[in-house]
This record gives structure tokens, sequence and C-alpha cells, in this order.
């Protein structure tokens, strides 16, 4: 009897011991406190609820979404549950994109809770407590990484948390998206196409989250484009990627400041691998940076560098052909080092998700202020008002060698810096090339456009001869001097000039007025404007430009801004739209990577009714312009 009482009392103290709301203990490991919670107190037959683990990160450590990327592992749950109580899978709020280059990885920072939906069977016994447990394995990183592992126990009677799953819910991608989707193949990308139809479409910076590990190069720059009825998002696929694979399943993030949207994307690819567009072949490409930085040379950016290569002609025309030979090739040297400073640059900024292009320094306001000073400074030297070492001719003592040199090297980093307002022929499809390719394409690329610009220089070194017709040094090299001076203060000038557009003290807004009979009236590029456009048939001509950019601003002069193509653009209901580049602008520098450009100038005519963008030539003039378009109109009529 006493016994049964004992064994009574045992059971009843161990119910109501059990029935204690019980908390899971969080646990903290590997920089990351991890806790068990459920959206629930009570679980009832038949009923469905959510319990999940909550991760809070230590600052700048990160745990992984379902594909981690480029590294690391997601977290792992293995659940024991009671019978009657079933768990589903893992539901993954909107990851993000974490770069830490040259690696790109898919996770969550600061806090995130991995919910898992449950299902109570009708006949579950509600009796004694219900205990959900679970093994949670996981790898948190910052540069380095480190495991981390708990064990985690709550039971019922639960302490609800809520809030903390309705501010969570808003965080998962919707199950559809509101366009009509495909996906294709080619043999380089995946091609995901969404079309508007009726509904209203606005993106901000997209970004499309693969759910297979090995089916794109996570690293490399997603490209968007805008199409005449929605978008397309370009993404590049892994050289190891699946073949068998039918089709494309993910998660689709277009973000706008601080909020995010995303939405599921599971759709078949509409094809089997199709033919890609022709690629630009490296060998080509190497060509065409070769042929442009020799054309750069003829462009009006390099003419005040032009101007110290002249007067290091005259002096070294008498000097011994070691000597000339000498000099061209640390010139070279000096074009080729800040080249290789520029590729450096622009391949870490791109890893590390910046939106930049060809020129990005002359963006800067600073970079812009300091180049005018050099200007100046270089200016009144040659004015004569003070000397400054940069002498190019004194190779009779060593000390004067030493000066001589540094003088040429530093005249080929000039000759570079002044060099990136310009984009001569070939060059823009060149870099286009360049900055989507690894690292030592890119390195080649730019080797080859740093050796088109000193070619000239350093053919003229390597044949002294050729120097003989320039006049032996006289009293006219003072006056030469002075009209070389002229041209670099017009240069410090015009630095001046932009400088104070970008710091806002001078405005240039183009003119939405009527078209007088001499200008093109101009107005503000914006996607939405050229969406409106676009929406209501009209053909539009894009000017992607900068007031930094000498040969937008000589095109401009010559072909835009004159009363024929105001009257053709008039009689052809073309509206012109200026994307003014002249500080820094993300979505410009988006819309130029969507057509493989990253530098301007960059001409786009859009002819409406539906049709693609055609890119026009980077010099241009009236008949340019004119046959270009009428060559265009043709073919859409032919077709």
């Amino acid at each position: 009897m006493a016994t049964s009482i004992g064994r009574f009392l045992s059971i009843l103290f161990f119910t109501i011991w059990l029935s204690v709301p019980v908390s899971a203990e969080p646990v903290y490991d590997a920089h990351a406190r991890v806790e068990l919670i459920a959206d629930t107190a009570e679980i009832t037959p038949g009923s469905e609820f959510q319990a999940g683990v909550l991760f809070r990160m230590d600052p700048e450590w990160h745990v992984y979404w379902k594909n981690p990327g480029d590294s690391g592992l997601a977290p792992v749950f293995k659940w024991e549950l009671p019978e009657g109580i079933s768990a589903g899978e893992i539901r993954w709020p909107i990851p993000q994109k974490i770069d830490l280059p040259p690696l790109t990885s898919y996770g969550y920072e600061k806090e995130v809770l991995l919910a898992v939906p449950f299902k109570a069977s009708p006949e579950l016994n509600t009796q004694l407590p219900a205990v959900l447990r679970v093994k949670v394995e996981w790898l948190a990183c910052k540069v380095e990484c480190i495991p981390g592992k708990a064990e985690l126990e709550i039971k019922t009677p639960f302490q609800a948390n809520n809030e903390i799953f309705r501010k969570t819910e808003s965080t998962y991608p919707a199950k559809k998206l509101p366009w009509k989707v495909e996906a294709r193949r080619t043999e380089k990308n995946i091609q995901l196409s969404f079309f508007s139809g009726e509904a209203k479409m606005s993106l901000g910076d997209v970004y499309f989250f693969p759910e297979n590990e090995a089916l794109v190069r996570h690293a490399d720059l997603q490209t968007l484009i805008k199409r005449d009825q929605g978008y397309e998002l370009q993404i590049p696929l892994s050289v190891h990627h699946p073949q068998d694979i039918d089709s494309l399943r993910g998660v689709l993030v277009s973000r706008e400041g601080l909020s995010a949207r995303g939405w599921e994307v599971n759709v078949p690819f509409t094809s089997a691998v199709i033919a890609a567009e022709p690629p630009l072949h490296l060998a080509a490409a190497v060509l065409f940076a070769f042929l442009g930085g020799l054309i750069l040379n003829l462009m009006p950016c390099v003419l005040p560098v032009l101007s110290l290569k002249i007067l290091n002609f005259v002096n070294e025309a008498k000097q011994s052909r070691s000597s000339v030979l000498n000099q061209g090739l640390i010139f070279t040297a000096g074009v080729l080092f800040s080249f290789w400073v520029l590729a450096g640059a622009l391949i870490l900024l791109k890893t590390g998700g910046q939106q930049i292009g060809w020129g990005f320094q002359l963006q800067s306001p600073w970079f812009v202020a300091g180049l005018a000073g050099v200007f100046l400074v270089l200016a009144f030297n040659l004015f004569g008002f003070f000397e400054i070492g940069l002498n190019f001719t004194s190779t009779g003592q060593n000390l004067n060698e030493k000066k001589g040199w540094a003088g040429t090297f530093a005249s080929g980093v000039l000759a570079v810096v002044v060099a990136t307002p310009c984009t001569a022929p070939f060059m823009g499809t060149a870099l286009g090339y360049a900055l989507t390719q690894p690292a030592w394409v890119a390195w080649l690329v730019f080797t080859a456009l740093g050796l088109g610009l000193a070619f000239p220089y350093l053919l003229l070194c390597a044949n002294p001869a050729w120097l003989k017709f320039v006049p032996k040094p006289g009293k006219w090299m003072v006056t030469l001097k002075k009209v070389l001076g002229v041209f670099l203060l017009l240069t410090a000038f015009w630095l001046g000039w932009i400088f104070s557009i970008q710091m806002g003290v001078l405005q240039i807004t183009p003119r939405n007025q009527e078209a007088s009979a001499h200008k093109l009236s101009w107005e503000s590029y914006s996607e939405a404007r050229l969406e409106e456009l676009l929406s209501a048939g009209r053909p539009v001509f894009v000017d992607f430009t900068a007031a930094w950019c000498l040969t937008c601003q000589v095109n401009e002069r010559l072909a835009l801004d004159r009363k024929e193509t105001a009257a053709l653009f008039k009689d052809k209901g073309i509206t012109p739209l200026k994307a003014d580049w002249t500080s820094r602008d993300e979505n410009i520098t988006r819309v130029l990577a969507s057509h493989g450009r990253n530098s301007i100038p960059f001409y786009l005519f859009y002819p409406g009714q539906g049709l693609e963008p055609v890119v026009l030539p980077e010099i241009l003039t009236v008949g340019i312009v004119r046959e270009a378009l009428e060559r265009i109109e043709l073919q859409n009529q032919t077709n």
C-alpha cells in the first residue's frame, strides 16, 4: 500500500514539475547565440504550428543559406519528436549576398529565425507534455570559419514567441512572381526573363540566388537588361554546371535601399542549350584593346600630355640611340604600370560588388581637383615661372639621368590618367569584355591597351633617325613651351569646370522645352521615363555622357547639338534622353553593364514598337547619326 502511494506521489510530483513553463536555455557557441522557440503555447490534436532555431550572431559574423555559395555549410537540424508530431522543411528567409573577394557566399548576418512547420496528429496524446528536441550544427564565418553545435529542448506549455515569427513572416520570398517568367540556357549564361503584361513592374538592385550550388558563378556580375515588355537577368553559368538540369529553382531578390522583396522561382528551361550570341574571343579583345590604345593618341584627352612628348622628341633628337630607346622603354613602363593599377582597382571594386566603369576616378571631385592642380603646376613650369624636376634631357650625369627617367616614367603615368576621360573606337567593346572575364584576362587586355597607347612613342624611340626632321634646339623652343603651356592651362580650367559641376556650384540640366531650330531638347534619363516612352511606342535616343568625357563633349558639339540632327529627331519623333555620369551613378553603371560596356561615350537608339535597342558608334558625326537611324528604320521595315 505504502509503495502504491509512493508511486502515485512520484508521478503526481513529476507531472506537476513538467507542467511548469520552461523556455529553451540559449546556447552560445561559434560566435552565435542559438535558441529553440515556438509560435504557440500548447499543441492540440490535428493542429499546425511552427518552431525554429533563432540565431543571434556576433557583429560581422554570418551563418549560411541552404545554398551557401562559393564556401560554407548550411545549418542542419536533427529533430527528436514525440509520437504523433511530424516536422516539415526549414523555411528559409530571403538571403543576403556576402562578398569576401574572391568568393561570394549566401547567408544571414545579425539575426535570423530558421523556422520549421509542424503537424500534430488528430490522435496526439495530450496527457503528457510534448517535448521537442533538436540537434543543431552550423558554420559561422567572418574571415575565418568556426563550426558550432548545440542540443536544444522545449516542452509544453511553450513560451510563445509570436512577435518574432510574425516579423520573420515578412522576410520569406513570395510563392509566385507577379509576372510571366521564362528561363533559357545559352553556352555561358542563364537568361531569366520576366514580362510585366498588365502588372506594373518596378525593380531595384536585382540578384538571383540559385538553389543548386554548382549551377552559376556566384562571384560574377549578374546583368539586368531592360526589355520593351519587361526585364532579362543574365546569370553567368558555372563551368561545371550540371548538364541534365531541366529547371531553374531559387529566389529572385530585388533590393531598394534597406528593403528587399523576394520571389520563389521554379520554372522549366524553355529549350535545351541554345547557341549564344557570337562571343568576343580573347584574341579579338586583345587586338581591339591595342587598336583602341593606338587611336587614343589622337583623342583630345591625350593632347596635353602629347605636348610634353613633343618637347621630349625635340630634346631626344640629338641623343644616342640607346639613350633614346631607354626613354621610350621607361615611358612604356609608366603607361603599363598605370594601366595595371587601374585594372587592379577595377577588378577589386567589381569583385566587392561595386558598380564602376572606365574613368571611375574622375567621378571623384577631389581627384579632379588634384589633377587640375597638377596641370596648373605643369603649365606654370612651361611658362617659365619656375623649374620642376621633370628633366627629360639631362642624361650626362647620373643624378640628372635619374631625374630624366623619373620624368619620363611620370609622363607615362600622366598619359594614362588624362586618357581616361576618352574612349576610342574598339576600346568600349574590349573593356566591357575584360571586366566580365577572369583577372588574368582583364590584365592581358589592359596590357594590350597600354602597349597601344605607348606604341607610337616607343616606335619613334627605337628609330631615332626618324627624328632628324626636328630642328636644333633654339629660341623657338621657348615659344613652343608657352604655346604648349596654354594647352595645359586650358586643361586645368576644364577640370576646374568639372569640379564645380560635381560640387554643385554649376548646374547643367537637360532642357525639356520645345526643341529649338538648332538644339535638341534633352530630357534627363531615368528608367521610369524610358519605360514610359517605350510603352507609348515612341523611339528614344539615349546619350550616356559626362562632363569629364571629352569624346562625349566633342560628339555633342559636332554631331548631336546641331540643327540637322534636331530636325532629323523632330521629323522621326525621337525623344532624346541624357544619362549624366559626371558623378557616380550606380543605375547608369548598371545599364551600361547590361549592354556589355563600362565606358562612355555610349549611344543607344530604341526604335520603339517593341524592337530591340541598337548601339551606335563611339565617334559620331551628323552623317553617321543620319545613316545609322535610316539604316535601322530600313531594317525594321524589311523585317
